[in-house]
């Protein structure tokens, strides 16, 4: 999931800087939020699926990471979670036809100059992913403690950027 996804932006990405609205949709899941694989109460919570949960992850901070890589162009960068697909991943026991499913990444696809960069859509709207900067944060003020943005590095100092 995530290698090929960064590899083919990678070869792709020359061709849609020359573009005046590129678009960028990486396909994820919910099971690659660390807000829903975290809460007790998700209907995902018990999908242990190690390998697909992380992968999925790693393609929400590919998208992050790219959104802000690239937030002075007019490409936008979004994932999309399109939902339980009837696939053979699935087994086919989705609640959706893989066609139904695709119309998601096609919306976020043909997004016009409205469009906002670094989300993650699902199929009941956005999909919910950590900002563990705020949440840190928002401890510390809540502990009185002096933690800030300041405290941490720029992350265009802190992660090279993606070409």
């Amino acid at each position: 999931n995530f290698i090929g996804t960064l590899a083919v932006t990678q070869a792709m990405l020359p061709l849609l800087r020359k573009s005046q609205a590129g678009r960028i949709v990486n396909l994820s899941s919910a099971l690659g939020s660390l807000s829903i694989n975290s809460d007790p109460s998700s209907p995902f919570y018990s999908a242990r699926l190690i390998g697909y949960n992380a992968s999925k992850a790693a393609v929400n901070m590919l998208t992050a990471q790219l959104s802000a890589e690239l937030r002075d162009t007019p490409i936008v960068v979004n994932s999309v979670s399109p939902g339980y697909v009837k696939t053979d991943l699935t087994g086919h026991t989705g609640f959706m036809t893989p066609a139904e499913g695709a119309r998601m990444p096609v919306k976020y696809a043909l997004l016009g100059d409205e469009a906002v960069s670094g989300q993650f859509g699902g199929p009941d709207g956005h999909t919910p992913w950590e900002n563990p900067v705020a949440r840190l944060e928002d401890a510390a003020a809540a502990r009185g403690d002096c933690f800030a943005r300041s405290h941490i590095p720029a992350a265009d100092s802190a992660v090279p950027a993606i070409r």
